[in-house]
Formats: structure tokens, C-alpha cells, sequence
């Protein structure tokens, strides 16, 4: 029983590959899609007189040094270094 399904198994593997290897020339058609250009109208108006808000980035530090660490120590000094908001 299991002999004769290993043998169909690799049957079908064959019959697959095969069908790929024949069928190979039908995929290698490559068809061109036209493409339309489209040009803009020169003249529109670009007057935006609006002012952007920037924020200032926040920066969370969580957590605290234990013992002989000052992994948290530095952070904070490097960001006021930065003028950060802490």
C-alpha cells in the first residue's frame, strides 16, 4: 500500500513538471500597455498663506537606574541637551 502511493505520489510530481516545462512559451508574451499623458494646466494659482504649527517632540523616559546603571541619567541629560520636553 504504501509503495504503490509513493509511485502515484511521484507520478503526479512528473505529470506536473511536465505540464510546466510545455506550457513555459504560453507565459513569456509580454503585452505593452499603452499609457496617456496627461498634462496639467500651467495656470493655477499656488497662494496658500497658511502657517504650520510645529510641536516640539515630547520625550518619555521610563523607567529608573538600579544599582551601578545610569542608563536613564544619561538619556535625560542627552535630551535636555536637545532642549527636549521631558
Amino acid at each position: 500500500m504504501n509503495k504503490s502511493l509513493r509511485n502515484s505520489v511521484i507520478v503526479a510530481y512528473v505529470i506536473l513538471v511536465s505540464i510546466s516545462f510545455v506550457s513555459c512559451n504560453k507565459t513569456s508574451e509580454i503585452k505593452k500597455k499603452e499609457t496617456k499623458t496627461i498634462q496639467a494646466d500651467q495656470n493655477l494659482a499656488h497662494n496658500v498663506n497658511e502657517k504650520v504649527a510645529f510641536r516640539n517632540p515630547i520625550v518619555f523616559i521610563t523607567g529608573y537606574d538600579k544599582g551601578n546603571q545610569i542608563f536613564y541619567k544619561n538619556a535625560r541629560a542627552y535630551f535636555k541637551e536637545k532642549n527636549m520636553t521631558l
